[in-house]
């Protein structure tokens, strides 16, 4: 898949109106064709990656990865089986090989984890409640000292489906 970002359709630190009509105008060259854009403040933050997905045999799954371009050079993800707990959105986090960015890597400051985990369980409760969620990408989410901000909101919607009842929902039991 070819990114916005790969294809020189992302512009960040554009400080008044001219540099945005110049994008904007960069944009439409590259495209050809008139374009929309959306305008948003630039918030610092370490880039994580949320995901849900509604698998046809297990029912909601829950990712959570490395975010922003590194979701794809690096392999850092868990997925995860609703209903969640609190406990084992914790475990998740920790086992990412990027949670020491998380927790204050080399002195930076730690960001809010709490309001991570809040996300995550968030993202579990809808995927149990509302089945036609078919998919929701959530990349990057920035987190910071203040909190969570989601940067990119993708969303599929579809009718829902019955899970395989033959299959059990937790593959093994909470530890």
């Amino acid at each position: 898949m070819t990114r916005r970002s790969d294809r020189g359709l992302v512009r960040t630190g554009l400080r008044d109106a001219a540099a945005v009509a110049a994008a904007v105008t960069a944009f439409e060259s590259a495209l050809g064709t008139s374009v929309e854009v959306l305008v948003q403040p630039v918030v610092p933050g370490v880039e994580v990656a949320l995901g849900l997905r509604q698998d046809p045999t297990f029912g909601p799954l829950v990712v959570v990865a490395a975010g922003g371009t590194a979701i794809d050079v690096w392999d850092d993800r868990v997925s995860l089986l609703p209903p969640l707990d609190i406990g084992s959105v914790r475990r998740a986090l920790r086992s990412l090989r990027s949670w020491p960015l998380l927790a204050g890597w080399r002195g930076s400051a730690a960001v809010d984890v709490s309001a991570l985990e809040r996300q995550v369980l968030a993202l579990s409760q809808l995927g149990t409640d509302v089945p036609e969620v078919a998919e929701l990408d959530l990349n990057p989410v920035l987190v910071d000292a203040g909190g969570t901000h989601l940067v990119d909101v993708k969303i599929r919607l579809s009718p829902a489906t019955a899970v395989d009842a033959g299959v059990p929902r937790r593959l093994r039991q909470p530890g």
